[in-house]
């Protein structure tokens, strides 16, 4: 399992084929082994922490 936290600016999370749009303070909780992956939304370079948990 991982949670995604964003910590700046806005991002698309990209998650079994579906975008999901979050921004500073927004998390998600989301299974490793589902393809998944995060675009940068906006002007600015957002900042996310990615935890991976057992």
């Amino acid at each position: 399992m991982k949670l995604f936290y964003v910590l700046e600016g806005k991002v698309a999370l990209q998650y079994n084929g579906e975008d999901h749009v979050l921004e500073a303070g927004d998390s998600a909780y989301l299974d490793g082994g589902t393809p998944h992956g995060w675009e940068n939304l906006g002007p600015k370079q957002a900042k996310a922490l990615w935890v991976i948990l057992g």
